[in-house]
């Protein structure tokens, strides 16, 4: 190619602003040139956008290329390419020969731009071209490039920022990525021609130029891998690593040879010389080993294992300056190293712990470098990464490298300057605890510490233990983290190993409580989860008799600990270790309170009480259940019998026990993470008399444990049934005579023996219910008059619908058949207690809708039709969860056969549902709306009597049923079915669609047009949802209409509907733009789009720290974003009211005072912050129990309000004396009357703060009469009319009433308030009756 030709070219397109142009159209090359694919494509779509100078001159050469390849009839393809621009690269070499540059600086500049531009295509043409054809000119190529680079590789420190360097930095940046690919493409088993390019690459990695490095240090690593990706290419990787290895020992000898250097002048010659030359040697070499270690990071992975050994050990002499940043990077190069593929290739498992074991003597003794964080990361990764290959080649050997890492770094854990260095090493620890420590490991280590011999895991959990005692104080927090990964590592089988370290914690525990209680407490819980309560309690005993007896200290603490975290243990070991235990508390608390010692007696008597709690955590998916409640039974019993304080704790473990193995007996061995909350099988939830509620609850946050299969399930179930005819008489006689706040837990024990007893024999405890039930409810009919008896066979009644319901799941289909007659003529008693267990007990049968009859659904679906108008607000909730289930047993039904009765029973079932999204009751409002979600969510459709689908299955296919209800004719039923189109909506709107969802706004929106506000209201909510809901795109289609039916309520002043379209408003505003929402208001309702604006900017103010003072009238009842907005207001802010009217007066006056006082404030905010300003100094913190500096605090504070002064009253004159009995009396003229002495002191500061505010003075006493002024002069601070007397506080506190909480007094029934409250006025008297002795 001809360079003349290729100049001209160029010269020719860079007249033009875009030479290059689209693909097809520069330079003369039309679409058929080849322009449309490969190597020419791709360039142009990266740089031809772009108008940065480099991308042009890309573009420019690339078309001058092109068109030359043209005039040659040749196809611009990746070959044509390569050959062209090694050929345009020579010459330009050949131009440059005989030429001075420094002449002509723009010569040189323009010269290095173009070969920039050659240098980056002739790499993107070698990436493309095989690597093959590469080979073949490989020499010719690598020499051009070298030749450039050559030229390139100094850069003049006086015009490091200039253009011509700027052109030689990125000349040199291109050709190094150049000559990487080339040496990428040639043949790794021939690596002698390639060695001096290596070496030129080798020498750029090293370049003071940022760019140029970063890109040669990157292409060296590519140059490595793929020499390293041949098999038969080992000496050639050799050959490779050795020039690396060279090259960082060569730089580390200049470092090591300046040091010396230094050395020597500082004897021999002048100091201040020897220090200049020292600062400039060490920093040239310093900076190279940066460099140096920059690159390693990148390759050090890919190198020769054996050449890798030696750059360690030279990186060794690094360390030796103790430099922080030389040790920081030397370890993240070793870290490296450890992580590459090829050190688990070549090296044994024998010779990387014998290399781990050297690093890790050498490396953490040098201490003033692991004080550093950043040099202990790096260090601590790198080792881990070494840890991390070891165990991958060898588990054991790995192990047993840990002690020494530990117990090496031990020492830090007691320096207090080495925290970064303690939390390090402890996350290194606990991984290498888990890549180490198997089942294996754990077996010998346990059968080693039974013989007495050594084990590497047995010094591990040495060096732990030593870490929890006291002189390890300050890194408590991190050894107990590493003690429960151990507890993890060891579980059940190496339990006993740590027993020193348990009692060692059981030692931290005991006393008061400290700042690591809670710490040890957690530590404790994860080794009880992981080791057992045997294991845990043999190294930490109770020691209640101990304490009792000899005056010792108990673990008490550990109780609370079992019981929330024992899981999966045994059953057994409670019967025969801790029962005992609390039986010997009950007896020894029983002693006590013979001996008069009442104090003592209650806390062993908690103590019994706690004991007996942890029974439903052992329990918790119990190892042997079966075995276990065999040797409960007899005892559970008895405590069931005549202990009514241990009845909740009984029952609660019988039902945890049947509902965890039920649900795993049903689940077969797949574990899952299901858990087992009591009562969850009853089906019945807190009605406020107790039934399901409790005070323990054992939630689901212990997965079932892999060792539990379905036949230890089901044998546990079996154990439980064979003692139900013990139980159930025994549980229906304590669920009779308990209080009906107690019966909770007793029902769930009932239901729970109902689940697993066979039908057989709970057939004949059910037929005696049966008849009681029958008895009771005739009693009922009987004692109509009478009341007293009537209200005791209604409580019968209950009761028995509740044991009832209990036994529903283990039942007969005709016992179901059965009861259900009697639920259906329950349902419509004149009673609500009555109703709501009847409806209770409906939903129970109903769960078992398979077993039960066609006739008897239809009688169900009768009598909830019938009982709809009779039911009492209590039943409602209930009722709409058989109203549910009735809708799903139609759904089921409905879907498969064409029956137009069930399609309109279906029908009115889910309108009374819709109906009860209005009751004021929130129980039954919330369960409305999450059964009309549920009901949606399964919904399977309609069909016609034809077959056809009128319904499509579905949430959309319900949401068009509940859709009818908008066509009512009764409001209350239209604002019913928008309340329930708004939950439906917002939650299934992405299973809808935004069309659907528009349609049914267009739809309630029409509904505004009504005069109906209870209507409007539920539309309001609904379009509130709906901006929130909808895309910006599909909210500014609908945005007209929107408006449009908004403002139809804009000028109504009841029910806050203009506070609520606002709201909406800002919504839309908050989406699309207020100037968009602008164009869609009419003229007449400007004012609101004003006040919006105007609050936004006051918004925006307040964000940006400005003061709004000015702009906005806000009085003490402004509520923030709660401002009501009126139409009046806004056009007084935009001139509407003038100074001439009242309400002009009396705004502009607000606001002169609002801006006076934000003044005012914000002076008095910078006198606080100032030095010596009270709370704000930057002395030291000031002790406010003292007296003096509360004084002194007092006066500076007092002190800056007399030299700013208020803003309204002028400067505060105040004169502060103390009498003999040490009050302080503080005169302020601002207190004192304004006219005569008829006037109340505390009225004068009433008409301050009033004036202040901007409100009008009050004048009078203000309702106050005399007698409240007299009293008011008795109190702690006594006023006199000039002055105000404060005493100095010498009143001793008043003792404070202690009453322990509970549940009931929240709850919303008044009865139920009263109970908790038994007695408490025993203790506390109410304000009245202190009015009343007075």
């Amino acid at each position: 190619m001809d360079l003349g030709g290729l100049s001209e070219a160029l010269a020719a397109g860079q007249g033009e602003e875009r030479p290059w142009g689209a693909p097809g159209e520069t330079n003369g090359v039309d679409g058929g040139g080849g322009i449309g694919t490969g190597l020419v494509e791709d360039v142009y779509r990266r740089h031809g956008k772009s108008r940065q100078g480099e991308s042009r001159r890309i573009c420019a050469m690339l078309g001058a290329m092109v068109s030359a390849l043209a005039q040659q009839n040749v196809e611009p393809k990746p070959a044509a390419l390569f050959a062209s621009l090694v050929l345009a690269l020579e010459g330009i070499a050949k131009g440059k020969q005989g030429r001075d540059d420094a002449s002509d600086a723009s010569v040189a500049e323009k010269r290095s731009q173009d070969e920039a531009a050659l240098l980056y295509l002739l790499e993107e043409a070698a990436s493309r071209m095989p690597r093959q054809a590469v080979r073949t000119k490989f020499e010719r190529s690598v020499g051009v490039v070298c030749g450039v680079l050559g030229a390139k590789g100094a850069v003049p420190s006086e015009a490091s920022t200039s253009g011509a360097s700027a052109s030689r930095t990125q000349c040199a940046k291109f050709g190094v990525g150049c000559l990487a690919s080339l040496l990428c493409a040639h043949d790794p088993r021939n690596f002698l021609p390639a060695s001096k390019p290596f070496g030129v690459l080798l020498s750029f990695c090293v370049d003071p130029r940022p760019k140029v490095r970063k890109r040669a240090q990157a292409g060296l690593a590519q140059v490595l891998v793929t020499v390293g990706g041949v098999g038969t290419a080992g000496a050639s990787l050799e050959r490779a690593s050795a020039m690396v290895r060279d090259l960082c020992e060569r730089s580390v000898a200049q470092l090591v040879e300046v040091t010396e250097a230094f050395e020597t002048s500082q004897r021999t010659g002048s100091k201040r010389e020897a220090r200049r030359r020292y600062e400039e040697g060490v920093q040239r070499a310093t900076t190279r080993c940066f460099h140096v270690l920059g690159a390693l990071r990148q390759c050090v992975a890919f190198l020769s294992p054996r050449e890798a050994l030696d750059i360690l050990k030279t990186l060794d002499g690094l360390m030796e300056f103790r430099e922080v940043l030389l040790a920081h990077h030397s370890a993240v190069v070793i870290g490296h190293f450890f992580q590459g593929h090829r050190v688990r290739d070549a090296l044994g498992a024998e010779e990387l712990a014998s290399l781990l074991r050297g690093l890790t003597d050498r490396l953490l003794t040098i201490e003033e470098l692991m004080a550093d964080a950043d040099v202990a990361g790096s260090t601590l990764n790198a080792l881990l990464a070494g840890f991390h290959a070891l165990a991958q080649m060898d588990s054991e050997a790995c192990l047993a490298q840990v002690p020494s890492l530990l117990h090496r770094c031990l020492h830090y854990f007691r320096r207090k300057d080495s925290e970064a260095f303690r939390i390090k090493m402890c996350s290194v620890l606990a991984e290498l605890i888990d890549a180490c420590v198997d089942e294996g490991a754990v077996a010998g280590a346990a059968a080693a510490a039974e013989a007495g011999q050594a084990h590497p895991l047995l010094r591990v959990v040495a060096g732990v233990e030593a870490m929890v005692t006291v002189p390890y104080q300050d890194s408590w927090n991190q050894a107990f983290q590493l003690l429960g990964k151990l507890c993890f590592a060891l579980g059940k089988k190496g339990g006993r190993l740590l027993s020193k370290s348990l009692a060692e914690l059981g030692r931290i525990a005991a006393g008061d409580e400290n700042e690591w209680t809670e710490a040890v407490q957690d530590c404790v819980g994860v080794a009880v989860r992981s080791l057992g309560p045997e294991a845990v309690l043999e190294a930490i005993p109770l020691n209640i008799e101990g304490a009792v007896t000899g005056g010792g200290e108990a673990n008490s603490w550990l109780v609370y600990v079992l019981k929330k975290n024992v899981s999966g243990a045994s059953l057994s070991f409670w019967a025969r270790e801790l029962l005992p235990e609390a039986r010997r508390c009950g007896q020894l608390a029983a002693s006590l309170g013979e001996q008069g010692d009442v104090e003592r007696a209650v806390l062993v008597a908690a103590l019994e009480h706690q004991l007996w709690q942890t029974l439903p955590s052992f329990c918790r998916w119990a190892e042997d259940a079966a075995e276990g409640f065999r040797l409960l039974a007899k005892p559970l019993g008895a405590a069931l019998q005549n202990r009514e304080d241990l009845r909740s704790h009984v029952c609660n473990a019988i039902a945890l026990l049947v509902s965890q193995n039920a649900r795993a007996a049903e689940e077969g061995d797949n574990v899952g993470d299901f858990g087992g909350g009591v009562g969850s099988d009853s089906g019945l939830s807190d009605d406020g008399n107790g039934v399901g509620a409790g005070e323990d609850e054992f939630d689901g946050g212990f997965p079932r444990p892999e060792g539990h299969t379905s036949e230890g399930a089901e044998e546990a179930l079996r154990a439980v049934a064979s003692y139900s005819k013990n139980y159930l008489p025994l549980l229906f006689n304590l669920f009779v005579s308990s209080r009906p706040s107690e019966r909770g837990r007793v029902h769930a024990a009932i239901a729970a023996f109902g689940r697993v007893t066979g039908r057989d024999q709970l057939d004949g405890f059910y037929k005696n219910i049966l008849k009681r039930m029958a008895t009771s409810l005739q009693g009922v009919q009987q004692n109509q008059g009478d009341k007293g008896a009537k209200d005791a066979a209604a409580e019968q009644q209950g009761m028995l619908m509740d044991i009832a319901a209990a036994l529903v799941p283990g039942l007969k289909p005709e016992a179901l058949e059965k009861l259900l007659g009697i639920v259906n003529v329950s349902v419509v008693y004149k009673d609500p207690g009555i109703q709501k267990k009847s409806y209770k007990l409906l939903r129970a049968i109903l769960s078992r809708s398979a077993d039960l009859k066609s006739r008897s659904l239809e009688g169900v679906r009768e009598s909830l039709s019938n009982a709809q108008s009779s039911c009492y607000a209590p039943a409602k909730k209930y009722r709409l969860l058989c109203v549910r289930a009735m809708v799903s047993i139609l759904d089921e039904a409905s879907a498969d056969v064409a029956d137009s009765d069930k399609q309109d029973a279906m029908t009115s079932l889910v309108t009374e549902i819709v109906m009860c999204t209005k009751e004021k009751n929130s129980k039954t409002h919330h369960a409305a709306l999450d059964l009309l979600a549920e009901t949606a969510h399964g919904f399977k459709g309609l069909r016609s009597a034809m077959g056809s689908p009128l319904m499509e299955p579905g949430p959309l296919g319900f949401i068009n049923v509940v859709a009818g209800g908008l066509v009512a004719q009764h409001p209350h039923m239209v604002s019913a079915t928008v309340v329930a189109l708004t939950r439906l909506a917002y939650q299934f709107a992405r299973e809808i669609g935004e069309e659907a969802l528009c349609d049914i706004e267009r739809a309630v929106a029409m509904l505004l047009k009504t005069k109906s506000r209870e209507v409007v209201k539920s539309v309001l909510a609904f379009l509130s949802m709906f901006v929130m809901t909808l895309d910006a795109g599909r909210l500014h289609e609908e945005l007209p209409s929107l408006v449009e039916h908004l403002l139809i309520w804009a000028n109504d002043t009841k029910n806050r509907f203009r506070l609520k379209i606002r709201h909406i408003l800002e919504k839309v505003i908050r989406v699309l733009g207020l100037d968009e929402v602008t164009k869609f208001i009419p003229e007449e309702h400007q004012p609101l789009i004003r006040y919006i604006r105007k609050q936004r900017g006051q918004e925006k103010r307040k964000r940006e720290g400005g003061s709004v003072a000015g702009a906005s009238v806000k009085t003490g009842r402004t509520r923030g974003k709660q401002t009501t907005w009126t139409y009046a207001e806004d056009d007084d802010d935009e001139g509407g009211a003038g100074e001439g009217t009242l309400a002009g007066r009396t705004q502009a006056r607000t606001a002169r005072t609002s801006r006076t006082a934000a003044s005012g404030s914000a002076v008095r905010k910078r006198q606080r912050m100032a030095p010596g300003g009270g709370l704000g100094s930057g002395e030291d913190p000031s002790d406010l129990l003292d007296s003096r500096n509360a004084a002194r605090m007092g006066s500076a504070h007092f002190a800056s309000r007399d030299e700013f002064g208020d803003d309204d009253d002028g400067p505060i004159n105040t004169i502060r004396t103390r009498k003999k009995d040490g009050k302080l009396i503080i005169k302020d003229d601002r207190y004192e009357s304004t006219g005569g002495d008829g006037g109340d002191d505390d009225e004068n500061m009433d008409d301050s703060r009033s004036h202040r505010s901007g409100k009008s003075a009050r004048s009078g006493k203000s309702g106050r009469t005399a007698g409240t002024a007299r009293t008011a002069r008795t109190n702690k601070t006594a006023r006199t009319d000039r002055s105000i007397v404060r005493a100095k506080g010498t009143k001793k506190l008043e003792p404070f009433a202690y009453w322990p909480m509970d549940r009931k007094m929240l709850n919303r029934r008044a009865a139920k308030r009263k109970d908790a409250k038994k007695g408490l006025l025993g203790v506390v008297k109410s304000k009245a009756n202190k009015k009343n002795r007075r």
